[in-house]
């Protein structure tokens, strides 16, 4: 009788593999269509792999603890002639025994063989054990530091390599096009500021955003020596926060949570070719005023592509996007930070007055924090941001 094979269904968008954990039929048992057989488990959940067929399960191919990518054979149902043909997408295999094959036409069939074993992992959703971008041979990889690149240089090429992968004849290709064009050379700070998003982006980041109204901010600037700009306020909000809190200003390293010693926040300057992020420490333990001085000397400084002090590492930056008119944006916190705060412009908006039963307006700005999603969730970064947020609409609580 012919046989049919019970295949790993695609499990999700992105499951290219679920490991096999229990059969929950034993060889010999009939099965009816729909009835569960095995249970598998993906990186997200437990699930099951229902008979594609009435049968009897003749054989387990995949035991218990096994990987098996998708599309893969676990193992296979007899069944009889008229259930085989109405699975075309499921070919049936004979038991019965095949003819030997003339010894001459081995090397010709087993070719053949490559070539069908080729075609049928192509066309599985995700290829099994498919690697593609995120592995190079070493041959690619020493060619890669001859010519110092990484991986991320060469993310748009498309590999001719098995499950996508990147050949030395790909990134030969790939070079000549480059030195055919028009090329200029990276600075050092651009090259700099490269490396540490490369790092960055090494974790999980996640944004999420709020509005704050700053009509008080705007009024209590005022009033302090200097006038500080809304930067200082960010700088001076989010340090007070993370002091009620810490946990999001965290460290993971293995399964230790590192907690910061001081609570010292980075400034985020443009200078001409990249970014320099000047330290200023202990913001929330100055005043006003000598915070806002500080602010001014270390922007001075930046402007000049230097720093100011010592080695502080600061546990956080604030970046005053709205200073180019920009609303809303996901600034990316250095490799050593968990956080970043992002300030939006300045803006006038429609505000609903209940007292007057209209409208008048406020002025509000969009605030955002990236966080790493490893060491906060979507819930404790949004009640840091709600703790900031209250201080920027309540300044007189900063001081």
């Amino acid at each position: 009788m012919p046989s049919l094979p019970i295949r790993m269904p695609q499990l999700g968008e992105s499951a290219a593999e679920a490991t096999v954990r229990e059969w929950l039929v034993e060889i010999g048992d009939s099965v009816s269509v729909d009835q569960d057989l095995i249970e598998v488990e993906t990186e997200k959940s437990v699930l099951t792999v229902t008979a594609p067929a009435s049968g009897t399960l003749i054989s387990c191919d995949v035991p218990a603890d096994t990987p098996c990518a998708v599309g893969g054979v676990l193992g296979h149902l007899e069944v009889d002639a008229e259930t085989a043909m109405r699975h075309p997408s499921q070919p049936a295999e004979s038991d019965a025994p095949t003819p030997a094959a003339p010894a001459q036409n081995s090397e010709e069939d087993e070719e053949r063989r490559r070539q069908r074993l080729s075609a049928t992992d192509e066309h599985l959703p995700v290829p099994a054990k498919a690697a593609g971008m995120g592995y190079f041979s070493p041959r690619v990889r020493a060619r890669m530091s001859e010519y110092g690149i990484n991986s991320s240089d060469i993310a748009g090429v498309r590999g001719s390599g098995r499950a996508g992968r990147v050949s030395v004849s790909d990134l030969d290709r790939f070079l000549q096009e480059v030195d055919s064009s028009t090329t200029t050379r990276a600075t050092s700070m651009r090259m700099a500021v490269a490396d540490s998003m490369r790092r960055s982006w090494q974790r999980p980041l996640a944004t999420i955003a709020m509005e704050a109204r700053m009509d008080a901010l705007m009024e209590h600037r005022r009033s302090i020596p200097g006038r500080p700009s809304a930067t200082v306020y960010g700088v001076r909000a989010l340090a007070k926060a993370l002091h009620e809190d810490d946990q999001p200003a965290c460290r993971l390293v293995g399964d230790r949570l590192v907690h910061p010693e001081h609570m010292h926040i980075a400034i985020a300057i443009e200078v001409e070719g990249g970014v320099l992020n000047p330290v200023l420490e202990d913001p929330s333990q100055q005043s006003f005023a000598d915070l806002t001085a500080a602010y001014d000397r270390a922007f001075a400084a930046g402007q000049e592509r230097r720093t100011l002090g010592g080695s502080a590492q600061a546990v956080a930056t604030v970046s005053n996007y709205g200073t180019f008119n920009i609303l809303w944006a996901t600034p990316v916190p250095l490799p050593d930070q968990s956080l970043i705060l992002g300030m939006g412009m300045v803006r006038n908006v429609p505000d609903w007055d209940p007292s007057i039963k209209g409208w008048g307006r406020k002025r509000a700005a969009e605030i955002t924090l990236t966080f790493d999603h490893r060491i906060a969730d979507g819930g404790h970064a949004g009640r840091l941001l709600k703790r900031i947020i209250d201080y920027l609409e309540h300044p007189q609580k900063l001081e």
